[in-house]
């Protein structure tokens, strides 16, 4: 049995390291994954930046919640005021861009 058709109800993983190409995560972050029953959907997200991601698989939605997690450290680096910066650091604590 495929672990993308299972139930995976409240599964969580800890994302430490390398996750994906030009990424890595400084200190754990776990994240849930969950399936919606009502479309089929998977659903991966965290309670430190409140960010997720779907996807037809486990796969698919935990791809895809990293695809946010690394848009929205790219949207605040490129913010100059006194907050975005501050939240900024905070995310950069957890997830920093290494050279491609």
């Amino acid at each position: 049995m495929s672990t993308d058709t299972v139930d995976v109800a409240g599964t969580t993983v800890v994302l430490l390291g390398q996750i994906a190409k030009g990424w890595e995560v400084l200190q754990p972050l776990t994240v849930t994954i969950q399936y919606s029953d009502e479309d089929g959907t998977f659903i991966t997200g965290d309670e430190v930046f409140y960010m997720y991601g779907t996807g037809g698989s486990i796969s698919e939605s935990l791809g895809d919640y990293i695809k946010v997690l690394t848009e929205y450290y790219e949207h605040l680096a490129e913010d100059e005021d006194e907050p975005t910066k501050t939240l900024f650091e905070y995310v950069r604590s957890y997830v920093h861009a290494t050279a491609l």
